[in-house]
């Protein structure tokens, strides 16, 4: 139990700070906060296991980018497509801290994402495979 405690206040903080920056959109700062989780607490946190078997189930809902980009999807499904994303974005360590670091000096989320990965709207068509 106290390791599911830590594990929520991380989830929290960590989405919070995040959030935090310049138009960071919440699917993305839910989803680091996620996967932040799912790499500290991943044997200590039974939610982590429950987001993984949910993702499929909510990458359903992303018939285009736009349904995520404009905010359509629900808080769930946003969080677990955005911990999906998110994940594959932190795979490219160096794109992912230089991202990190363009957002600690102000830059927006479209002006960072699109100068480390590609605009945000190429990044997610091509992340997931649909025009």
């Amino acid at each position: 139990e106290e390791k599911q405690a830590e594990a929520l206040v991380l989830q929290v903080v960590a989405g919070a700070y995040v959030g935090g920056f310049k138009a960071v959109p919440t699917w993305f700062a839910e989803g680091v906060a996620r996967n932040l989780v799912a790499t500290t607490y991943k044997r200590g946190d039974e939610r982590v296991s429950g987001w993984q078997s949910a993702i499929p189930i909510a990458m359903q809902k992303v018939d285009s980018a736009r349904s995520l980009l404009d905010d359509r999807l629900d808080e769930e499904a946003a969080g677990l497509v955005g911990m999906a994303l998110t994940n594959f974005m932190m795979n490219n360590r160096q794109r992912f801290d230089r991202l990190i670091k363009l957002l600690r000096e102000g830059r927006s989320f479209n002006d960072a994402a699109t100068f480390s990965f590609a605009p945000p709207e190429t990044l997610v068509k091509t992340w997931l495979g649909k025009k």
